[in-house]
């Protein structure tokens, strides 16, 4: 998925590739927030901008409001957690998805 020119993950499926539940992910984001930059490291889709993405991708997303991150965002909420399993699953589920992407 793209965004922008930007590869991105939803919110659901980069928590689903971390091991984390999607509230925990959220959670650590708010916590963080102020050490991201939107249009960088993510993404708030509302409005307008949820309707052009459902108009590209379905109409899978139903909520008002979506956070779609981008590798630089997906790579530094990572790090806000502390288990390491975290850090593996980054490495083996996050990254290569990312990787493949860039190709």
């Amino acid at each position: 998925m793209n965004w922008q020119g930007l590869q991105v993950l939803l919110t659901y499926d980069l928590a689903e590739r971390l091991g984390v539940s999607r509230q925990h992910l959220l959670r650590n984001f708010a916590r963080h927030r102020h050490m991201l930059t939107e249009g960088v490291h993510y993404f708030v889709l509302s409005g307008m901008a949820l309707d052009e993405w459902k108009g590209i991708y379905g109409g899978q997303l139903h909520p008002p409001v979506c956070i779609v991150w981008t590798e630089h965002g997906a790579y530094y909420l990572m790090q806000t957690f502390r288990a390491p399993y975290v850090r593996r699953n980054y490495i083996e589920r996050v990254f290569p998805y990312f990787w493949e992407g860039s190709k």
